[in-house]
């Protein structure tokens, strides 16, 4: 398969990944080793990420994806501005919103919306919505938001 050989090439022993938990989803690691069959790959604690750091555990190659340091920690407003859309980056881009309490994210002219369990947020309290009130019809200034999808 093309997408196998992709990711034999991209990879290889040392190079950071995002590979499949069940506990964690897209977790990051480093690979150890490939037999030819199968990725040898050692969880790593990830400065952004509170999880410790997760065993070495083998992955096959469909459950295995090459993390980008230059985009690693890409925070986008809206995930199609990704450089690069894998359900990994996707996951990866959402925590990091969500640890820095941006609990909305725009996929095009759809809102993600996660629960923050905290209805104290400066950005979302509800005199703000004035603000995209006064944007018009294209909310381009503000962050992303339910009221932003309602107003339009």
């Amino acid at each position: 398969k093309d997408e196998e050989k992709l990711n034999r090439d991209l990879c290889k022993a040392g190079s950071q990944v995002f590979y499949w938990d069940a506990r964690h989803a897209w977790a990051l690691g480093v690979v150890q080793g490939d037999d030819g069959k199968v990725f040898t790959v050692k969880g790593t604690r990830c400065n952004a990420t509170e999880v410790e750091a997760l065993g070495t555990v083998k992955v096959k190659d469909d459950k295995i994806w090459p993390a980008r340091d230059d985009v690693l920690d890409e925070d986008v407003r809206d995930l199609l501005d990704l450089t690069v859309l894998h359900d990994s980056t996707i996951q990866r881009c959402l925590y990091l919103r969500y640890m820095k309490d941006m609990v909305y994210t725009n996929i095009g002219q759809i809102v993600v919306a996660l629960n923050p369990w905290n209805f104290k947020i400066p950005w979302y309290t509800d005199d703000n919505m004035h603000r995209y009130l006064a944007e018009g019809e294209t909310i381009k200034e503000n962050v992303p938001h339910s009221w932003a999808q309602a107003h339009n």
